[in-house]
């Protein structure tokens, strides 16, 4: 067991006040995958109080295939195209405006003012792309709603936000570089490696010893390996995040290729939390062969 109460950077992130109060509601935001359905990505939601209503929403877009990809900050190649999004959440389509991929492959598109403001958050959305050649890989919906203020609303909602390896990549990011889809992390099998795991608690309600597991699998997700798991002792306040260092063991006899590293918060259900559903996270690394 790695315990991290002394290995937190001391850089607890300030934390703002508790949602946007207003009559008794309270402000909310959370993020939901569509699954691709033919030319069409959708979700039904249900895992909201029925009271929620939305106050803005936004679209996301991924057009990364997973793995190699040379269009991947090449802007004459990311950007070549232009999209269209519509939504439909009830019985018409809403036009969300034109969209271009950035240069990692994504692209959002946020909803216009007051378009379905006051609707329930529960219920079909359906989302499509219009023009361009190529159809996105992936797609999620983000809403804004507020629900009425509550004791049962004080739940925390912890999440795995990034894994980082100091050592081998800036962090944040430096502009320009895409660590998490081309600019791969290189580990050797066998080596251990410093990382800093980013956490954060979404929620409204503090999580005492919170934990976190940790595996690594092939780039489609097989052959699992089960890593060190991060026991954090500190409390994690309501609408704080913080970064804990962890230790990854690369396992021995791993082929040279891409892998993926999973992280999953709270895997034994032992914290009640407001979304139960962002609990998982992963990020590609490569494993390369040692050089002589």
């Amino acid at each position: 067991m790695i315990r991290a109460s002394g290995l937190l950077l001391l850089c607890l992130l300030a934390a703002p006040p508790l949602g946007a109060q207003e009559l008794g509601r309270m402000e909310m935001s959370r993020t939901w995958a569509l699954e691709r359905k033919g030319d069409l990505f959708t979700a039904k939601i249900r895992d909201v109080l029925t009271s929620a209503r939305v106050k803005s929403f936004s679209v996301g877009l991924d057009w990364w295939n997973g793995g190699e990809d040379d269009r991947v900050g090449d802007r004459a190649k990311a950007e070549r195209e232009k999209y269209r999004v519509e939504v439909k959440h009830g019985k018409v389509w809403l036009d969300l405006g034109e969209v271009t991929r950035d240069l990692r492959l994504e692209a959002a598109a946020a909803s216009p003012e007051g378009v379905l403001a006051g609707e329930a958050v529960r219920g079909e959305w359906n989302a499509r792309v219009v023009g361009g050649k190529e159809k996105p890989e992936r797609a999620w919906l983000t809403v804004t709603f507020d629900v009425p203020f509550g004791k049962g609303l004080a739940q925390p909602d912890l999440a795995v936000r990034a894994i980082r390896f100091p050592d081998l990549e800036k962090d944040p990011p430096a502009a320009g570089t895409f660590p998490e889809k081309r600019d791969f992390p290189k580990l050797l099998a066998g080596k251990t490696y410093d990382a800093k795991v980013h956490v954060e608690n979404r929620g409204y309600g503090d999580v005492r010893k919170a934990d976190f597991s940790f595996a690594i699998t092939d780039a489609a997700g097989k052959g699992r390996k089960t890593l060190p798991p991060l026991e954090i002792d500190v409390p994690i306040r309501e609408q704080e995040d913080l970064r804990a260092s962890w230790e990854l063991p690369v396992p021995k006899g791993l082929k040279p290729g891409l892998y993926r590293l999973h992280a999953v918060s709270d895997p034994g259900g032992r914290v009640k939390e407001l979304d139960e559903a962002n609990n998982e996270y992963s990020r590609v690394v490569r494993i390369v062969e040692p050089e002589d």
